[in-house]
């Protein structure tokens, strides 16, 4: 299992729009094929 960290601007994009963004987070995290890794800084940017 790959661990990976997603920018912002991708998970922001991901629930705009139904792009290539969003098949990242759809396919791939939710399919359980790769595990998000991000600190606390970075988690309090995306909440």
């Amino acid at each position: 299992m790959q661990n990976i960290v997603i920018d912002t601007n991708v998970i922001v994009s991901s629930l705009i729009q139904r792009n290539y963004p969003y098949l990242i987070i759809n396919d791939f995290f939710i399919e359980n094929k790769f595990q998000l890794c991000i600190s606390d800084e970075l988690f309090t940017e995306y909440y």
